[in-house]
C-alpha cells in the first residue's frame, strides 16, 4: 500500500482486520515517524514491512499469532531502525526471531520497550510445551539486553532463549 512513498510522515488510522499479507507495506518509508494501531491478528506475511524505514520513532504492538517463522523474517528490514525508541512488541510470538533483520536492529528501544517485547513472548511454559527447534529463540540488540538487566527472567520463564 505505502511502498516507496518516501514523503509520508504519518499514516492515518487504518481498518486493517481483514488484511492477511503486510510484506513491504510500509518498505522504503525513509521519513515516516509512527505507525497508528493496527489489527495484525489475520496477519500472515510481515516480511520487510518496515523495510528501510529509518526515521520510525514509534510502532505499535503487532499480533503475531497467525504468522509462520518465514513470514516475518526480516520485519524490519536490513538497515538499523536507530530512532525507534517505542515498539509495543510481538504479542503471542510463537516462532524464533534471529537473523539480523529483527531484533537485533533495534538499538534505542525504551525499556519499557523491551518489556512489552518480552512481555509479547508465547509461553510454552505455561502451555505445556517444549519449543520446537525454530521457535522459542530471541537474538535482541546488545542494548536490548542492557536495559532489561535480571528481568530477561520473564522471557526465559517463557521456555525462550535470549541473546544478543
Amino acid at each position: 500500500i505505502f511502498f516507496n512513498c518516501i514523503n509520508l510522515q504519518t499514516i492515518p488510522s487504518l481498518n486493517t482486520s481483514n488484511v492477511a499479507n503486510m510484506q513491504e507495506m510500509f518498505s522504503q518509508c525513509g521519513n515516516l515517524q509512527t505507525i497508528p494501531s493496527l489489527n495484525t491478528s489475520k496477519v500472515t506475511n510481515m516480511y520487510n514491512m518496515f523495510h528501510q524505514c529509518r526515521s520510525l520513532v514509534s510502532i505499535p504492538a503487532l499480533n503475531a499469532q497467525s504468522l509462520s517463522m518465514s513470514s516475518y523474517y526480516g520485519v524490519f528490514g536490513w538497515s538499523e531502525l536507530s530512532k525507534l525508541t517505542d515498539f509495543g512488541g510481538f504479542l503471542n510470538l510463537k516462532y524464533s526471531l534471529t537473523n539480523d533483520g529483527n531484533l537485533k536492529r533495534l538499538p534505542n528501544l525504551t525499556y519499557e520497550s523491551c518489556i512489552n517485547v518480552l512481555n509479547g513472548l508465547y509461553d510454552f511454559t505455561g502451555n505445556g510445551e517444549t519449543p520446537g527447534s525454530n521457535q522459542g529463540q530471541l537474538k535482541v540488540h546488545q542494548n536490548f539486553l542492557d536495559k532489561v538487566g535480571d528481568e530477561i527472567s520473564i522471557g526465559v520463564a517463557k521456555g525462550w532463549s535470549i541473546s544478543a
